[in-house]
């Protein structure tokens, strides 16, 4: 399974919050089209994979 890199997913959380003003539109769009597909893919491997709870 793919590592997920939650320290850069936050980060853009935060950007997205709180410096809302100073967004580069084209970046956050090709996040949007390129990136989170591929975050859905690795969470939707990662939900199917038998776990231990």
């Amino acid at each position: 399974m793919a590592a997920l890199p939650w320290r850069q997913i936050a980060g853009l959380r935060d950007v997205l919050i709180h410096d809302y003003p100073n967004l580069d539109l084209e970046r956050v769009w090709l996040v949007a089209s390129r990136d989170v597909p591929e975050l859905l893919r690795v969470i939707e491997s990662f939900l199917l994979e038998p776990g231990e709870m």
